[in-house]
Formats: C-alpha cells, structure tokens, sequence
C-alpha cells in the first residue's frame, strides 16, 4: 500500500527526504530545475547525477550506492519507481494521518508510483518522501520495479 510504502520511506523523520530537507530551487526561470543538491546527492539517484543531465535517460544504479535511510532501507526516493498496490486518486489520503486508509486496489484506474526514477522525479525538488506519480495499470516501462517486503515479528 501506498501508506505503507511513505512510512518505510520517511523512516520516521517528517522532513521532505529522510535526511533533510531540500534547498529551494534557484530564482533564475533560465536555470534548470534540475540542479545539484548535497541532501539529495547522499541518498538518491535522481535528474542530476543518474546520467539524465548528459544523455536525457535516466540509468539504473547498483542498489546500496548511496546512504540507506534510518531503518536501513536504501533507494527509497531514487534510482527506481515501484509500484504500489493502490489506485491513484488525485491527492492521494490526504494529510490526516489514517489507520488503514483504502488502498481502492480493485478500480482499473492508474495506479501509484512512488520511489524514484527520472520519469517521476524530473526536477530535483521532487525528489520527496511525500512525491507521487501514477501510470496506467500493465503498462511496464524502464525503470518501474517492485519492493519486496514481508511483517517482522517482533
């Protein structure tokens, strides 16, 4: 679920990335939007340093490259998108925190996208925990993956 998949990311900081927060964009409208971070550059492969700024492609990098987040979890917000298991509904759950919100899995509407790739994160401002996209259900294309994960017993 899409929640699910925000809570891992963040690793319980409440920051824009789970090692801080991003510096703003530069004032200058001639500028790219993708420019150079030093927060985002630690934890993510994103529109600056994954190859997109030379060729206009974004490439898949070696999980574990850059710095995991809190709960050792790497490339939570770049290198690849993976899918969640929810329907992409506008907004999303919104910003009240929620106990098993409705992931609407069952509608043949978009799903949700999280994570990273240049498809999804094409500036390096959207490189956030809380950044979204959605794409159409059995579409594959480059880049789209999936996260395994399983409940530990505590």
């Amino acid at each position: 679920m899409e929640a699910e998949w925000e809570y891992a990311a963040r690793a319980g900081t409440t920051t824009a990335t789970y090692a801080g927060n991003i510096r703003p964009p530069p004032k200058d409208p001639t500028r790219s939007s993708c420019y150079f971070d030093e927060t985002v550059d630690r934890i993510a492969w994103y529109c600056f340093n994954s190859g997109k700024p030379k060729t206009g492609q974004s490439v898949m990098h070696p999980v574990g490259l850059k710095d995991p987040n809190g709960w050792g979890l790497y490339d939570m917000l770049g290198n690849a998108m993976e899918w969640c298991n929810d329907t992409f509904e506008g907004l999303g759950y919104g910003t009240e925190p929620l106990t098993d919100p409705d992931p609407r899995i069952e509608s043949p509407r978009n799903g949700v996208i999280r994570g990273g790739g240049s498809s999804c994160h094409v500036s390096t401002a959207s490189v956030t925990a809380s950044r979204r996209c959605e794409n159409t259900r059995g579409i594959a294309i480059p880049g789209m993956t999936v996260r395994l994960v399983r409940t530990l017993e505590h």
